[in-house]
């Protein structure tokens, strides 16, 4: 009877768990990254082009004297590319200590929590169709689909 009421108490623990999420614009769509996948946030700044980069490089970034290899989130994800504005922002990724990278979004909101229990799983609901997503929140009134990073570089290098 005193297990039952361990396990009880561990799936208690985990729906009430929030997750620290970047709610961000890309395309139309409203996406969001987990905290924990990402450095630190920028205003896009100069971006040099590179000749002939793969697919979904747009160029690179000097960041504080370091080279950030900078890609267009919305053409990754198998959207058209189009202009952006002045709330374009490039978010550094934490991928690999060894791996300066950047993606370049419309716009960054803000960073909301999300409990755990009430992510849904995704639908295919995006008008991107190579957006690799974990789950959906529902955060400030819209639905964002949360993207699984290490699923969207793998699909990057296989179309470069």
């Amino acid at each position: 009877m005193e297990a039952r009421g361990i396990e009880e108490d561990l799936l208690l623990q985990e729906e009430e768990r929030e997750s620290s999420l970047i709610l961000f614009k890309v395309g139309g769509e409203w996406f969001a990254l987990p905290i924990e996948g990402v450095k630190e946030i920028h205003p896009l700044g100069r971006v040099t082009r590179i000749p002939n980069a793969p697919h979904g490089v747009i160029g690179i970034m000097n960041l504080r004297g370091r080279i950030l290899t900078l890609y267009d989130l919305q053409t990754s994800l198998g959207g058209a590319k189009g202009p952006k504005g002045e709330e374009a922002h490039v978010i550094v990724l934490d991928l690999d200590p060894e791996l300066d990278v950047g993606i370049m979004v419309d716009k960054v909101a803000a960073v909301r929590t999300a409990p755990s229990g009430e992510l849904e799983a995704p639908l295919g609901s995006t008008s991107l169709p190579g957006a690799p997503l974990v789950g959906i929140a529902q955060m400030d009134e819209v639905a964002a689909g949360i993207l699984d990073l290490r699923r969207l570089f793998s699909q990057i290098i296989e179309r470069g």
